[in-house]
């Protein structure tokens, strides 16, 4: 049984992260509005599974042209299916005059007969500056930084899958972690929490550099762009070229094979797999030079952050390490060497039978505990 409810999962995490829209729940009373509706069925399921539920919607007072079921291979790539699902909901679109609709999968359908439990995970997105291009200069980070509408972001692309989901105002500690409230109090983070347009252009122009353009690299698919990330950008431009910078969409199928390493970008779009550990710092924020700082490729540097992430690594007290990992946040924000945007939302299901499954913030993904896993005989 777990199979089919992680495929049904992937497909679902997809279909959120990618379109963002408004997720309707499992019953008509509880439906939004007059959008149209979109059924999407799990895994080894059909449009089929969604008959019964259309007749309740309809005796809810839904039309049969408000209706719609999405059908896909769930025994295929998910990037393609939700590719598929995107193009089907810009059909309904097109067909009902409806600017959005509302989704209902077959997790929120099921109700009590599953358990679904949501939360943060380690790995957080971001955007790093490359050092090697007009972002050397403060004043442009900052007004970069200024300009960048993260609590919109979060708003809108993260809460509608995790409701509970945050900014990310550490690049080290993370919400869900008893220390982090008092870690991130007084790094000045929040100050780039909601956009200043006023402040970031009078930074630009007191720069000279009004009319930069800034190019976005990220690693696009062409097939099955993230949408999550094209829609990043899309914010980031309708708030930053209203500042004065020009933002343009760099996003490429070789970014990670390629382009971030080669520095083709000024500023990159991606993610960071993180964990509890302090042994993954360095090669990201030290200084890019005798084999340290691997994972710096925007050529930051700063010798008291390289001093730091070395004295880290050797302590074994965990309130000191937590003090220095502080200390080098706190630098990287003076510095604005990166801009943290969110943690990426988790979220496990299972049947209503099986007890003991718990989400894990780590990327051992969901069988980190399953010999402690029970069920309940049928």
């Amino acid at each position: 049984m777990e199979v089919p409810v992680r495929r049904s999962i992937s497909l679902i995490v997809t279909v959120l992260a990618c379109l963002a829209m408004a997720v309707a729940a499992g019953t008509p009373a509880r439906a939004a509005g007059p959008r149209p509706v979109v059924f999407v069925h799990g895994y080894a399921g059909s449009a089929a599974n969604w008959t019964t539920a259309e007749s309740d919607f309809r005796a809810a007072g839904y039309g049969s042209n408000q209706l719609f079921a999405y059908e896909y291979d769930s025994f295929g790539d998910n990037r393609v299916a939700a590719a598929g699902l995107r193009t089907f909901v810009d059909e309904v679109k097109s067909r009902t005059g409806a600017s959005q609709v509302d989704i209902v999968n077959q997790l929120k359908a099921l109700g009590d007969k599953v358990k679904v439990q949501t939360g943060d995970q380690f790995s957080f997105e971001h955007l790093d500056y490359n050092f090697k291009t007009e972002f050397s200069d403060l004043k442009v980070r900052q007004a970069f930084a200024k300009c960048v509408p993260r609590d919109q972001i979060v708003n809108n692309l993260l809460k509608p899958q995790n409701p509970n989901g945050t900014i990310a105002q550490s690049r080290f500690i993370f919400p869900f972690q008893p220390e982090y409230t008092d870690y991130v109090s007084g790094l000045g983070a929040e100050q780039y929490d909601k956009a200043d347009i006023a402040g970031a252009k009078k930074l630009l122009a007191d720069a000279g550099k009004t009319g930069m353009e800034v190019k976005i690299g990220w690693q696009k698919v062409p097939e099955a762009p993230n949408k999550r990330r094209v829609d990043t950008i899309a914010l980031i431009k309708a708030s930053c070229d209203q500042a004065g910078f020009k933002i343009v969409d760099g996003g490429t199928p070789t970014f990670f094979a390629k382009d971030l390493s080669a520095g083709s970008w000024d500023i990159a779009l991606f993610a960071w797999i993180g964990s509890p550990l302090v042994s993954g710092d360095p090669s990201i924020y030290q200084t890019k030079k005798g084999g340290k700082g691997g994972q710096n490729n925007g050529q930051y540097s700063n010798p008291k952050v390289d001093a730091l992430l070395d004295s880290v690594t050797r302590e074994l007290d965990k309130a000191k390490v937590l003090e220095i990992r502080k200390q080098v946040d706190q630098l990287l924000w003076d510095d604005l060497a990166t801009i943290p945007l969110f943690p990426f939302p988790g979220l496990v299901a299972t049947d209503a039978a099986t007890s003991n499954v718990q989400i894990n913030a780590t990327n051992n993904d969901i069988t980190w505990n399953a010999f402690d896993w029970t069920r309940t005989a049928s």
